[in-house]
This record gives C-alpha cells, structure tokens and sequence, in this order.
C-alpha cells in the first residue's frame, strides 16, 4: 500500500488488490488491476501500457498519441 501510494499515488489504489497466493508450496504476490478512466505514471514520469501477457513503457509521440486516444479527457 505504501509502495502503490508513492510510486503511483493513493488515486489509484481502489483501482488494485493483492493478494498472496501459493503455486507449487511457492508463496507468489497476485496483482489485479481494474481499468482506470485516467492515465497513470510510475514515479510521476514513466507511462506503461499492457501488451497481452507483458507490459511496455511508451514515450514520446507513442505516449502522447495513446493517452489522447484512450484518456481524452485527461
């Protein structure tokens, strides 16, 4: 909770829940994440988009394209 609040920030948290979970007697963080209406950075600088099972940094024009495109009001 304290990493989401500052890396993040706290508006966002409603929007994540973790949990624990065992796989093969290996304890593993699971990490669902809802969909937000506003765009979201790690560090207040770096944007990341999901890419079916990876995620990706997007900068410069690609970063500005896709927030205009997926958050217009943002």
């Amino acid at each position: 909770s304290d990493l989401i609040e500052s890396r993040i920030g706290n508006r966002f948290e409603p929007f994540i829940a973790y949990k624990i979970i065992s796989v093969d007697n290996i304890n593993v963080l699971k990490i669902d994440c809802k969909k937000s209406n506003k765009a979201c950075y790690l560090d207040k600088k770096i944007f990341y988009i999901r890419t079916s099972p990876t995620a990706r940094a997007l900068e410069g024009p690609e970063m500005v394209s896709y927030i205009n495109t997926r958050f217009p009001s943002n």
